[in-house]
């Protein structure tokens, strides 16, 4: 199973302020992320959501994903309701990047070191005499 994405607030005020993200993503989750409006957007954040430490700007902070909803959150800053919003995105553009860290070339040369042969070095010294 993949492990869960951790997303932190970037604004100061709220640097204790972060929310983990399933780690798996379908083409059907990427889908409905985009789908969902209102309370749907609020439910689908909650069945991605694994954990989160959410400061509310009154001293509280929602430790629990199934408060993630808009009663849940009403004392809450428009600032983290925005981040909230964002998060989704982020998590799917994290999970992209370690697939391209991850992808590995199908080439029989693939980690083999480049070796030159007189060659391959004499027509390199005859392209760069020429363009020079």
């Amino acid at each position: 199973m993949a492990s869960p994405i951790r997303i932190y607030c970037d604004d100061p005020d709220y640097s204790q302020t972060w929310i983990d993200i399933d780690g798996r993503w379908t083409l059907a989750d990427q889908r409905r992320m985009v789908e969902v409006a209102d309370d749907e957007f609020w439910a689908f954040l909650r069945t991605k959501t694994v954990a989160c430490h959410i400061e509310t700007g009154d001293g509280e902070a929602i430790t629990d994903p199934a408060l993630l909803n808009g009663e849940g959150l009403a004392g809450a800053d428009v600032l983290i309701i925005a981040w909230l919003g964002a998060v989704l995105p982020l998590a799917v553009s994290k999970r992209r990047a370690l697939g391209n860290a991850s992808a590995r070339l199908s080439l029989p040369t693939n980690g083999a070191p480049l070796t030159r042969t007189p060659t391959t070095a004499a027509q390199m010294t005859g392209a760069q005499t020429q363009a020079g």
